[in-house]
């Protein structure tokens, strides 16, 4: 019962709202974004909002400039000058691949 009473509570509401002029509907939602804006707990939720998007902004950034040193870290140990191939090792490498696919 209460779905159908809000169905048409929802119909009628838009039926009004539809049937204003563009000029009344214009005022009517300014002055209900103004009347939100000004609500002392919507100021309070914003400016803890804000509050904790900067702090959260720099954890962010913290984090992910700390694992982007790890990773740089853990891919120079990894992969040093010595162990990088010298063109004959890897033609001779070529070499013995084709030879043994060949037989």
């Amino acid at each position: 019962m209460r779905f159908k009473l809000g169905i048409a509570l929802g119909f009628a509401a838009g039926y009004w709202y539809a049937s204003l002029s563009e000029e009344e509907r214009s005022k009517l939602v300014g002055d209900t974004v103004d009347k939100v804006k000004s609500n002392p707990r919507v100021q309070q939720v914003t400016d803890t909002v804000s509050s904790n998007a900067t702090k959260v902004t720099d954890a962010v950034a913290a984090k992910v400039t700390e694992t982007a040193d790890r990773a740089g870290n853990a891919v120079a140990s990894t992969a040093s000058p010595d162990d990088t191939p010298s063109p004959s090792t890897s033609s001779t490498a070529t070499k013995a691949s084709s030879s043994s696919s060949s037989g």
